[in-house]
């Protein structure tokens, strides 16, 4: 078991790459030539038809830009003003416009008591996996990689984690 991890990888398009519409499913990513690899391990890979070969360069290319796409969407989510200007919440967001500073002050320690009790509604597990996420500009995948669960695991958490927060807020 351990040389077929050395030889090749499996990837799931669908579950890596989010909007994938492709008729292919699974790639396999390789050091060996796609000949190669489909005389030693012909049989194995006949259940994953049909699937994508990938060189090693290539699948690094495709693991890199996915990296920078999602490090570029979460830096976009953190950075975009998506309610434009509310008379007294757009100052807590955007601290250029309020000219007070005690002001600032007294809001800024509001909202961390209104997050930590938010923070309390959440389990454990989903503190860690948005600390994670957010803090940390993991992706799921890593976060997957490091608790030792599946990637589903880790998206379905999140978003119960977001819902529990929305509904708190409201």
């Amino acid at each position: 078991m351990e040389k077929l991890k050395k030889e090749y990888k499996i990837v799931n398009l669908i579950d890596e790459y989010t909007g994938y519409k492709g008729t292919c499913r699974w790639a396999v990513i390789s050091k060996l030539s796609e000949e190669q690899l489909y005389r030693r391990y012909g049989e194995e890979l006949q259940s994953l038809m049909p699937l994508v070969y990938l060189t090693e360069e290539q699948g690094i290319a495709f693991s890199d830009y996915k990296k920078n796409e999602e490090k570029y969407d979460k830096r976009r989510r953190r950075h975009e003003d998506t309610y434009g200007y509310e008379d007294g919440i757009s100052e807590i967001f955007h601290q250029e416009i309020t000219y007070d500073d005690l002001f600032e002050k007294l809001i800024a320690k509001e909202n961390h008591r209104l997050l930590v009790r938010a923070l309390d509604t959440l389990t454990t597990v989903q503190k860690r996996r948005l600390y994670c996420y957010f803090v940390e500009e993991k992706s799921t995948h890593e976060i997957a990689r490091e608790e030792g669960t599946s990637h589903s695991k880790v998206v379905k958490s999140l978003n119960q984690s977001i819902k529990k927060l929305k509904k708190f807020f409201k």
